[in-house]
């Protein structure tokens, strides 16, 4: 629209891309090795302009041709150990911006694999036409910590850059944060009493903008779930943010904020058997925020039909 002048009108704008040709290629060598290759050309995208003053259409290109390239190469070692290579290549015609992202991934665990650190770092590189140099961002995660058995702890961390993009062949819904967390967990799962397995879970996650660097949300948050050795099953869940909490992303304004105050949320979950025919679930929660006549009460029942061993409906009905 901001190339339409004051006596045109849009006439035609397709919002399919024809593809000249795609090509795969993927598999893993003897050795543990994976390889993955993959190339796509699409063709040039125009809209159609119509003049109503000489009744005359003009085309305007809206999407140049453009090709898209990734390469993946990934090695298993020990029994659960990897590390792994990742590029995108994003090549437009003429003066278009292209993009340029790399990934490097790995995991890393002792020989029974109760303690493991794994994560990512990503680098993305945009060049677009008139700038001397391309605007360069990073993303990374890291995770560790004991992994498995009845009690497990993990510390986790995660930082993406205000320049970081991967939207080019790919998709990222925030940038411009990082955050700390932790996981504490209890996790019985072999028959025990009147349960067949439990699982008990506690999170802390504390979140901060990253330029300017701002402290946006601190969370506390807690689920228990019981099966019976009957199959039926009951959970409960908690949140809070015990502090007042800042989202700058809401208000799609730089430097603008919305407020959060205090808040506490208790749920819970009950399920039947769902071996049987017909079973039942049954959903509530109820949030608090210290703020006047401000609460949220949520609640759901939805009953499970079974038709086949391949094949059941679910209908749901809420309520909020």
């Amino acid at each position: 629209s901001s190339q339409l002048d004051s006596n045109e009108t849009l006439f035609d704008n397709p919002d399919v891309t024809r593809l000249y040709n795609a090509i795969k290629l993927s598999g893993r060598t003897p050795g543990k090795t994976g390889l993955g290759f993959f190339n796509a050309i699409s063709a040039p995208a125009y809209a159609t302009f119509h003049n109503t003053t000489d009744d005359s259409y003009r085309r305007v290109e809206t999407n140049p041709m453009t090709n898209y390239n990734c390469f993946i190469y990934e090695k298993i070692f020990g029994k659960n150990s990897y590390i792994g290579f990742a590029n995108t290549f994003v090549l437009r015609n003429g003066l278009a911006r292209d993009a340029v992202v790399s990934s490097l991934q790995g995991r890393k665990s002792d020989k029974t694999n109760k303690f493991a650190v794994e994560g990512f770092f990503d680098y993305s590189q945009v060049f677009n036409a008139g700038e001397s140099a391309p605007s360069s961002g990073f993303r990374y995660y890291v995770e560790g910590g004991k992994v498995s058995g009845k009690f497990i702890a993990k510390l986790k961390h995660k930082m993406v850059s205000s320049t970081f993009d991967c939207n080019d062949m790919g998709y990222l819904d925030r940038k411009n944060y990082y955050n700390f967390g932790t996981t504490i967990g209890y996790n019985i799962f072999k028959p025990f009493g009147t349960f067949m397995w439990t699982i008990n879970e506690v999170n802390a996650d504390l979140s901060f903008m990253y330029e300017p660097s701002h402290r946006t949300f601190f969370t506390i948050s807690g689920k228990h779930i019981y099966t019976f050795r009957n199959f039926h099953t009951v959970g409960i869940n908690w949140l809070t943010n015990p502090i007042k909490s800042y989202d700058y992303f809401e208000t799609r304004v730089p430097g603008r904020y919305l407020i959060y105050p205090k808040n506490y949320e208790l749920g819970g979950f009950l399920s039947s058997d769902y071996r049987r025919k017909f079973s039942l679930d049954l959903n509530a929660s109820h949030r608090i925020f210290l703020e006047r006549n401000r609460t949220i009460t949520k609640y759901s029942i939805s009953p499970r039909w079974r038709v086949t061993d391949k094949l059941f409906l679910v209908y749901k009905w809420e309520n909020e």
